[in-house]
């Protein structure tokens, strides 16, 4: 019995460490001073690099809050875990806090104003930044550190997260996660297999498992020969279902390439606001220059924003006019391109008569 009951005490402490853990991953404290007042190495000021100080959340002076966390550990004289505090912060009327008089204590009930949920959060800031730290090894009861006596005796001022702010952030970090997610190509072939499903009354997993989906997102296979090299496809389910899953595919790479191109088009427009010529930024972007060109006139096509005055000589643009005249309007860049006896560039000669065509529109 009592090594069971031993085990059992192990078991609760590692429980225990496991929800401090999981409140360290969604904590808003400092990452490095979290760590060291862990170890009992309590320090106060915030490391400056870890990803909660590079990108704070909103802050208010929370140290009246603090003060009434900190005052119901002492009334309780450390005895008691989290949730008892709270009670006793929150004026709860239980067993326990009736059983040991809690009722009675100045503390008692001076913050229902604020939920229970609430309350953990902002008594698990106070201990990653601190001034509480948690006895494992005495059924987890809440101890005050040496910096919780400068906030209830010195006016040490405690910052505290603004939960409201918090969860504004948590939920736009979900949608966004949630959107990425839904736009991977495992949760499209995903969507198409449980419309598959519903349509033939069968179980998804029937249609292929969710690792053959997974292989298909690695492999991308976009023929017949391709598509039955898939683990779990087989000669039936390509007959069956091989065309609608080889379309999604196809759709779906299709879709990202055109992303790319959009991409790659907005990247050489950034470039030439900086004030890269069309040579320089074929050479940073690693491209040809025609391709920068291709660039500029979907750009100008687009938005109108571009100058196309800037890429042409007013010489040659001048040359390109009274060709137009000379050649009678020809509808391709050839004849220009002999009448100038290729002195004048293709792409020269395409930006010279999209801006006379626009002069004239």
């Amino acid at each position: 019995m009592k090594k069971f009951a031993e085990s059992s005490g192990n078991v609760e402490v590692q429980l225990a460490k496991l929800d401090r853990m999981k409140e360290y991953a969604d904590d808003l404290s400092c990452r490095r001073k979290i760590l060291l007042n862990y170890f009992g190495e309590l320090i106060s000021e915030d490391c400056g690099n870890c990803d909660v100080c590079t990108n704070p959340p909103q802050f208010f002076d929370g140290t009246i809050i603090a003060q009434k966390a900190l005052s119901a550990v002492a009334r309780v004289n450390g005895q008691e875990p989290i949730g008892t505090v709270i009670d006793v912060l929150r004026g709860a009327q239980n067993t326990t806090i009736f059983d040991k008089g809690y009722q009675e204590l100045k503390t008692y009930g001076i913050a229902k104003d604020i939920a229970w949920l609430d309350w953990k959060q902002y008594i698990t800031q106070l201990i990653n930044q601190g001034y509480l730290e948690i006895a494992f090894h005495e059924n987890n009861k809440l101890k005050l550190t040496e910096f919780a006596k400068e906030v209830l005796f010195s006016g040490k001022k405690v910052a505290l997260a603004d939960l409201v702010e918090v969860e504004v952030v948590k939920k736009k970090q979900k949608k966004k996660e949630s959107k990425a997610t839904k736009n991977s190509l495992f949760e499209r072939l995903r969507a198409l297999r449980l419309e598959i499903s519903r349509d033939e009354d069968v179980p998804a997993y029937q249609i292929f498992s969710d690792a053959a989906l997974r292989e298909m997102e690695a492999e991308r296979p976009m023929s017949d020969e391709e598509f039955i090299q898939i683990n779990g496809v087989g000669r039936v389910k390509m007959m069956n279902y091989g065309h609608a899953f080889i379309k999604e595919i196809i759709n779906f790479t299709s879709e990202k390439k055109k992303k790319r191109k959009v991409d790659t088009t907005q990247k050489t427009k950034e470039l030439l606001q900086l004030g890269l010529s069309i040579e320089e930024i074929a050479e940073e972007r690693k491209l040809a220059v025609g391709t920068i060109f291709s660039h500029i006139f979907k750009l100008y096509n687009t938005d109108k924003i571009i100058d196309l005055h800037q890429f042409i000589d007013k010489h040659d643009l001048e040359s390109i006019r009274k060709a137009k005249e000379e050649l009678e309007n020809p509808e391709t860049l050839k004849p220009y391109f002999e009448h100038f006896q290729e002195a004048i560039s293709y792409n020269t000669i395409r930006i010279g008569l999209a801006i006379i065509k626009d002069e004239k529109a």
